[in-house]
């Protein structure tokens, strides 16, 4: 019964866990569309918006909305994918799932 107990509590925990990464990547993404001065600094204006995105991490599956953006430049490109959260969410390789993160600004 503690077995049945402790499984379920790991499972909701991870869910749980999974989805508050997901609302967080979803704030840093709102954060880059809501500073216009910055997207203008580096050429980039939004495209579309509301582009999900679905990562296999320890966690379990991580699903989120993010922004794309066209550069002056030329192409395209995600900003949150660039950004300092993204680069700390590791994906599985196939045959085991790596760490999720190593967020040192403590989410």
């Amino acid at each position: 019964m503690l077995d049945q107990i402790e499984e379920g509590f790991l499972r909701e925990s991870k869910a749980c866990a999974a989805r508050l990464v997901g609302a967080y990547a979803e704030k840093v993404d709102a954060e880059i569309v809501s500073d216009r001065f910055a997207q203008r600094e580096t050429g980039h204006r939004v495209e579309r918006r509301g582009d999900e995105r679905r990562i296999q991490t320890m966690l379990g599956e991580v699903s989120y909305c993010r922004t794309y953006f066209q550069k002056v430049s030329g192409g395209y490109e995600y900003l949150a994918d660039n950004s300092e959260m993204d680069r700390h969410i590791l994906v599985s390789d196939r045959k085991n799932v790596v760490p999720i993160f190593a967020i040192d600004n403590g989410i």
